[in-house]
């Protein structure tokens, strides 16, 4: 056999294709609500946009994103967030998994402790073990705030915030965030956030914000995005952005000799997608969708006297398991008894214990079956 790095050894299978590999044995029948991908279709002036820059013959892309994707991204900042950023320090990724995995091998080295939250998207750890980091995990009040004492640490190096968290949905706003800042700071670290979900703004009054609302950011952030709410998941294309000309340029190196950037028919997709108000007002409609999706689904599993969270800003129900059940026996229960494949909330850290997330990436009619389904397992 080859030599094998070994980080590989701590390796953990992927989470969905665990899960799909379940749901493929079970056979016919199983109602899936595990997906953090979209199931409405892609807008068609974005896929019309597409379909036109496919036609002609392109070289190598620029590996750090074309100017006028660079610099619809700077604009949505201002649209969305109030927040002015040089189009010169963003950067266009093949999707936030990549980076999210790759930022480390830049902005830490081997023995290093990042600090991450738990729950989590389990990516960061998985990275961090393989490249052979610490990863410490702190873990959220009861208000799903983060416990800032957890990061009264002398050494670490990167801090990962998911601004909305997946899998339970937990906000924090300015002031927290200012607080993880400004330790990040003292820590000469580097403060990563993640708004994949930031514009799933569903059954909260208040949205998210971008990592740059907080004081204290500018210096040490770089914050990862996409175009989910577009429903261009697999389109594989996304943006890292940063107020810090130095931290830009780090990335600028490392992507200039790491790949050969986006295609470009995919960023004129993107592109569009940022730049056209068809497209944005077809992504309000979406949105409207998954709105009613999440009422529906909270209404009726708070019917059946279960503790709901999530669902404010992203598509995930985060539900309390019945008394005197683990996450982990009552999705398999579930699974067994009622042909329903939900995600435990230990796949997403230990303080997932208790827990199980929905997706409301199903039709209306299937998230009522999923509600019927649960109650005979109740």
């Amino acid at each position: 056999m080859p030599k094998i790095n070994p980080g590989f050894a701590a390796l953990q299978p992927y989470l969905f294709s665990t899960l799909a590999a379940k749901a493929v044995a079970k056979g016919d029948g199983v109602l899936q609500l595990v997906s953090g991908n979209p199931d409405l279709p892609t807008p068609e002036v974005i896929t019309e946009a597409l379909a036109r820059a496919a036609t002609g013959y392109y070289p190598d892309p620029p590996s750090l994103g074309d100017d006028r994707l660079r610099e619809a991204i700077a604009q949505y900042y201002v649209r969305q967030f109030g927040v002015e950023i040089s189009a010169e320090n963003i950067i266009v990724g093949h999707g936030t998994k990549t980076d999210l995995w790759d930022i480390g091998r830049v902005f830490s080295a081997e023995g290093d402790t990042y600090i991450l939250p738990d729950p989590g998207y389990p990516i960061v750890k998985e990275s961090s073990v393989f490249e052979g980091r610490t990863p410490h995990e702190v873990p959220f009040s009861k208000e799903h705030i983060w416990d800032l004492r957890c990061l009264d640490r002398s050494e670490f190096s990167l801090v990962y915030l998911c601004n909305p968290n997946n899998p339970n949905g937990a906000v924090q706003y300015k002031d927290t965030v200012s607080a993880i800042a400004a330790r990040a700071v003292d820590a000469n670290a580097l403060l990563l956030c993640d708004i994949v979900y930031a514009d799933f703004h569903l059954l909260s009054d208040k949205a998210a914000p971008s990592v740059f609302n907080a004081e204290g950011t500018d210096s040490v952030a770089v914050e990862l995005g996409g175009f989910k709410a577009y429903s261009m998941t697999g389109f594989r294309v996304s943006w890292f952005a940063t107020k810090n000309e130095e931290i830009a340029q780090r990335w600028k190196r490392f992507k200039n000799n790491r790949d050969k950037g986006t295609p470009v028919p995919i960023q004129v997709a993107a592109c569009e997608a940022l730049t056209n108000k068809e497209a944005r007002g077809a992504m309000a409609q979406h949105m409207d969708v998954y709105r009613k999706r999440a009422g529906a689904l909270k209404k009726g599993l708070e019917g059946l006297g279960l503790e709901v969270h999530g669902l404010g800003h992203t598509p995930f129900a985060w539900v309390r398991v019945p008394q005197g059940c683990t996450s982990a026996g009552f999705a398999q229960r579930l699974l067994d008894e009622c042909n329903l494949l939900v995600v435990p909330g230990t796949a997403f850290g230990s303080e997932g214990e208790g827990f199980v997330r929905l997706s409301i990436f199903a039709d209306e009619g299937q998230i009522q079956e999923a509600v019927s389904r649960i109650s005979r397992a109740l």
